[in-house]
Order: C-alpha cells, then structure tokens, then sequence
C-alpha cells in the first residue's frame, strides 16, 4: 500500500514522523510525506514541493492509495490542478493536531466536505474531542483518534546517554551541579511562557543550583539536544482548556518529568479512551508552581519517579508501533 501525508506545514513534524514510522514498523507498505512550506524548525520532509515542478507532484500524489491530508487540502487542490477524479477511489483521511481544528474547525470540514467528499476525520490530540462552548454540535463519535508519534529508539540514540556512557561518568565521579528547566515555546502567549518565566525567576532566587534554559525560534534538532541535557521540562500553561504539546512527547524520550497545566477534561477524556493515566505536574497558582519547581529542583528522587512516569506513559501511546498499529486499524474500518 503507497500512502502520502500532505501538509502545507507540518505542524510538530507529525506528518514525516508518521510516515517514517510506517515504512519502519511495517516495511511492506511505503509512506512518504509532502510539504508545502518549511519553517525555522526544519523538520525532515522527504518530498518537498519547491524541489519538484507541479507536474512531478501530481504523478507522486495519483500513485498513492492513501492521502492523508495534515489540515487544510485547499493549497493543494489548487496549485496541483488536482483531478477529484483521479482521487475518487483513495482512500483519503483529514488529520489535524492543533490550532486549526481549534479555531476553525467549521471552515475546515466544510473546506474537506467540497473537496474529498469521502473522507475519514483523524485528530491527534484529546483537547480537540472536547466540546467548545461556541460549538452548537458535539464532535462526531465517528471521529478517530490517532495520537502523534515520535521514535523513542532512534532518539534516544542519537541524542541521549545509553547505560555505557552513565556507567563511564559514574567512574569517573563525575556529578551534575546544575539542575536544568527547560521551555521551549514556539508561541510564547499560547504556551503561557510568561508564568514559567516569573515563577522559574522566582524559584532560581531560592534555589542557587537551579538553571532555567530556553530554546526559541530554533531548529527541531537544537531542541531534542537541548531536551537531551535537561532535568525538567516546562511544557505550556495556555489560556485555553487544552492537552499537552509534543515537546512533553519528546521530554518524555530522556526521562524528564514534564510540568504542563493539562485540562481535567483532557486527563479525564484519555483515561476513558485509552486507560492511561497522564504523568504531568499540573499546578493551582504561581505559589504552588514555585513550590513544586523547588521540590524537583532540590529531590532528584522526584525528577526519576516523575520521569519514569512520563517513559512509560508517553512510550504506551505515542512509540511509533501503537500509533502504526492504531493508524493501519483505521484504515481497515475505511469501506
């Protein structure tokens, strides 16, 4: 089976991640993803439009049997001069993970309704399946959830310490002083970065060993590498009910206990779906976030038990074989 993830752009890597997974999970099937625009944060694209000319994109797009389309699909018909016939027997899936289905959701499946006409609705997140008070209809049950996905293994062993290298170090004697915080925002007002920023400022005056780093407007790789030298990771505090980014995914690959003010409902809706119970450190105020900041920065018993938590519960749900696994049991409920 030839699948191809398009997305104008790939918002958190989602769609070349998923691709990657299933030509590495499932070897008889080939995925590719499509990307219409980069931006600073570089993640992998295996075709890339301005590489291309229009015609070449169109003969790739009509050899699949499976279009996964990462938000809007608009861009694409049009610039491609897609023929809604030549797609009319694919299977075609709307996939979104965030903001676009949050704030125009209504634009968007009616923009999916004229295009694919026959299409299956995916969304990656649990935020997204809760009902919006400006929203007159519930989400359809019909709808799927297939989480994002991230290669713990592959990872891992590029940017982390493996037994041997921990071993080598405790020869040595050779301890962290520092215990780092890391935020990573890529929307500093939607990720509440201003919270981390005065109670993180405030937690430093009382702890001298305590570092609080940020990564901005950096590539993806510079990221994971800054995650790979971190203690504790400050996901988001939005000033909207939502679930938690993919850096709290990735946070997850090297052991580190995550602080992210993740919704009730959000925690409540995945528990009910999948049976897991999330590992994040929620907070009631700035007070209570100080608190909890000096209690990780000062127990490093806290930072493993909460570290290991998020290994095991991130790995459950986001590894690339539960999610490969998820996806192609999707597919097979496609008529």
């Amino acid at each position: 089976m030839k699948i191809i993830i398009l997305a104008v752009r790939d918002t958190g890597g989602t769609a070349w991640n998923l691709a990657h997974a299933i030509n590495k999970i499932t070897p008889e099937h080939q995925a590719i993803n499509i990307r219409g625009i980069n931006s600073y944060l570089d993640y992998p694209a295996m075709v890339d439009v301005g590489y291309y000319n229009k015609s070449k994109i169109r003969q790739i797009i009509y050899k699949a049997d499976v279009l996964v389309f990462l938000g809007s699909m608009k861009p694409f018909y049009q610039s491609l001069k897609l023929s809604k016939g030549k797609l009319r027997n694919k299977k075609k899936l709307l996939y979104e993970t965030g903001s676009l289905w949050r704030w125009a959701k209504d634009a968007l499946i009616k923009e999916a309704d004229e295009i694919l006409e026959d299409y299956t609705t995916m969304l990656g997140t649990s935020d997204l399946f809760l009902p919006n008070p400006k929203d007159e209809k519930p989400i359809s049950d019909k709808i799927e959830f297939l989480p994002w996905t991230r290669s713990f293994s592959e990872i891992n062993s590029k940017f982390g310490m493996c037994n041997q290298d921990r071993k080598a170090l405790d020869s040595f004697d050779v301890k962290k002083r520092n215990v780092i915080f890391l935020h990573a925002p890529t929307n500093e007002e939607a990720k509440g970065s201003q919270t981390f920023f005065r109670t993180a400022t405030r937690a430093m005056q009382m702890i001298s060993t305590m570092t609080f780093n940020t990564v901005r407007q950096e590539p993806w790789v510079a990221c994971l590498r800054a995650l790979s030298q971190a203690d504790v990771l400050l996901d988001q505090n939005p000033p909207f009910p939502t679930s938690y980014g993919a850096i709290s995914v990735e946070g997850a690959i090297f052991h580190l206990p995550v602080i992210n003010q993740i919704s009730p409902k959000a925690q409540q809706w995945i528990k009910e779906k999948t049976g897991l119970d999330t590992p994040f450190i929620t907070f009631k105020d700035e007070d209570d976030l100080v608190n909890k900041m000096v209690s990780l920065a000062t127990q490093p018993e806290l930072r493993i038990m909460f570290g290991d938590m998020n290994y095991k519960y991130c790995k459950a749900l986001h590894d690339e074989k539960p999610v490969v696994e998820r996806f192609f049991k999707i597919l097979d409920g496609i008529s």
